[in-house]
């Protein structure tokens, strides 16, 4: 699976609580005193830990996961806005990541399905072993079986 992913790089700052916020984070320490059992210690914060702005700066990346690596993420290619290239102007190189990429799933994919042939043909190789040791077991015991059917034979023609 390959993923490809356009975003904002986007900075972030410490968030400074409105007086609002201040308020209710005030009410609900009041409410956690005087009933402790009932409103839990994750519940502690209001407001938010950081505030988000948008820096205008896109970046492009590809990304290849795969569950038969664990979904470990490989990055084909990644780019951004800079002070001196756009992501426009890395297009070309994108184009030839993804290329890449898909040889690289392909690849995997052809490893992944040489090993299950290798893991099948296995498999039937031990059930033919199987099947030969059972027929040869069979071959020697037949003789035995023959005598024994053949002296209860005469043994009931001696009665």
């Amino acid at each position: 699976m390959l993923a490809r992913g356009i975003r904002d790089s986007i900075p972030s700052k410490t968030h400074e609580p409105t007086a609002k916020e201040l308020k209710e984070q005030a009410e609900r320490d009041a409410w956690r005193a005087k009933y402790p059992s009932v409103y839990a210690e994750r519940l502690t914060k209001v407001s938010r830990t950081w505030d988000w702005f948008s820096s205008g700066r896109l970046s492009l990346g590809l990304y290849s996961i795969d569950w038969r690596d664990n979904y470990r993420e490989f990055c084909a290619d990644q780019c951004y806005d800079g002070p001196t290239s756009r992501v426009e102007d890395h297009l070309n190189a994108v184009v030839i990541a993804l290329v890449s990429a898909a040889v690289l799933i392909e690849h995997k994919r052809a490893v992944a399905a040489e090993k299950a042939r290798i893991r099948a043909e296995e498999v039937e190789r031990r059930r033919r072993e199987e099947a030969r040791k059972e027929r040869a077991e069979q071959r020697r015991e037949y003789p035995f079986k023959i005598a024994d059917a053949y002296s209860k034979f005469r043994s009931m023609g001696q009665q």
